[in-house]
């Protein structure tokens, strides 16, 4: 009688099977069971050992689960305060190799592991988050963050000409910082 399972990652609720006999007996890590079927939680690495008997006779066999522990992530960035036109790389941390898989601001996906985002905007600023998958086990969604401040602009209203005395406006953007302004004749 033929036994079947699904493939197993830790944690992950199971139900194993067997078609052929007309009664079972089960026996496991966690302790034995009877019936044709039976739950359990995948955990580790172990060998299922079922008994199975019908009219015929009775047979004995064997099932090794390979349980995939759950990935870990700590995901990191280079730098995670920085000026517009700068680069910062997003790094995964794992204790496995696997798949991982990046989103974040401005509809941004990647599955590299370590992705760089080149001359970064202030739009680039967010939340970016990483999940790690391994044997189609997932890490679960691990998250960074970045703060990436506008280029300074500075601007100024001048009208077409301006009288030895008269006032000229200017500005800069954004507001809330703090500016030093020169200019001729030692003005600032």
């Amino acid at each position: 009688f033929p036994v079947t399972i699904a493939s197993i990652c830790q944690g992950q609720e199971i139900t194993v099977t067997g078609t052929g006999a007309e009664t079972y007996d089960w026996i496991t890590n966690n302790g034995s069971f009877s019936g044709t079927s039976f739950n359990m939680i995948a955990e580790e690495d172990q060998w299922i050992y079922v008994n199975g008997t019908n009219i015929c006779g009775e047979l004995e066999d064997s099932l090794f689960i390979n349980v995939t522990p759950t990935p870990t992530l700590n995901p990191e960035v280079s730098i995670d305060t920085l000026c517009a036109g700068q680069s910062f790389q997003l790094i995964a941390n794992s204790n496995m190799f696997g798949t991982v898989q990046w989103t974040g601001p401005l509809g941004f996906s990647s599955n590299q592991t370590n992705p760089t985002i080149n001359n970064a905007s202030a739009n680039a600023s967010g939340t970016y988050n990483a999940n790690l998958i391994v044997n189609g086990c997932a890490s679960g969604i691990q998250s960074v963050s970045v703060l990436v401040y506008p280029t300074p602009m500075a601007f100024g209203s001048v009208l077409p000409l301006v009288c030895e005395g008269g006032n000229i406006q200017m500005g800069a953007q954004p507001t809330g910082e703090s500016y030093l302004w020169t200019g001729p004749n030692g003005f600032s």
